[in-house]
């Protein structure tokens, strides 16, 4: 065994933790397990064949003095290797946490969009549902009132032949039908405003949903914006149709 051999063993061992200080400084936690299993490995083995040196020192025939200050030299290197491996596993451990932390606060994050996406769903069908039920009922009151206006006409073209006037009961049934016609004339305009508040509210909870998932991932792809703004559209389109039946 000759001090060269001995040097150059302490040297790979340099080698290999400046080697780790290296990634460590530029990447603090993406050393992969994989790596760090591979840094762990190959100190190990260091760490063996250094044993192997100081068994050869030991059966050597050099003097007690200078085995001892070799052995001693080979024992600092092994200590430093220990506490290199020890140093690596706590990384390991601290990354595998921080990793754990980070996957778990995506998830939490991924189930709140998702609750919040179908609680927004929910809402958006619904207020469809009350537009559809308040658009069936405006049909229903415009056939009403179209039905009330012909009654009108009807009176209106048999007046009295010799006079060329209306019967008291004739001007009775008028006045009638023109309170009714003035009473679905109020729920019309009632039905009508509450159609068009709720179909804003489809379209704002639809814009402020987007803008929710804007804040959440700012890196949506062009197909993504592409659907949003066709559900906006298609939104608009159904707010458009309804104003103009009603």
């Amino acid at each position: 065994m000759t001090i060269k051999s001995i040097q150059s063993k302490n040297i790979n061992i340099n080698y290999l933790s400046c080697d780790n200080k290296l990634n460590k400084s530029k990447k603090k936690n993406s050393i992969s397990n994989i790596k760090s299993n591979n840094v762990i490995q190959a100190l190990e083995k260091e760490k063996e064949s250094i044993q192997d040196q100081i068994q050869g020192i030991k059966d050597s025939s050099m003097d007690e003095k200078s085995k001892q200050s070799y052995i001693k030299d080979l024992n600092k290197q092994i200590d430093q290797i220990d506490s290199k491996i020890s140093e690596i596993k706590s990384e390991q451990i601290t990354h595998k946490k921080e990793n754990e932390e980070k996957q778990k606060k995506k998830e939490n994050s991924t189930e709140k969009i998702t609750s919040d996406e179908n609680s927004q769903k929910s809402i958006q069908l619904n207020n469809l549902i009350k537009v559809a039920s308040n658009v069936s009922k405006l049909s229903k009151m415009y056939t009403i009132k179209a039905g009330m206006k012909r009654q009108v006409n009807v009176i209106l073209s048999e007046p009295d032949p010799i006079k060329g006037t209306y019967s008291n009961s004739q001007m009775a049934e008028m006045d009638k039908i023109s309170c009714n016609i003035g009473r679905i004339d109020e729920q019309i305009s009632s039905k009508t405003k509450e159609v068009k508040n709720t179909t804003k509210k489809n379209v704002g909870t639809q814009e402020k949903q987007s803008s929710k998932e804007s804040e959440t991932d700012n890196t949506i792809t062009d197909d993504n914006n592409n659907t949003s703004s066709s559900k906006k559209a298609h939104k608009r389109s159904r707010k458009t149709k309804i104003s103009t039946y009603v």
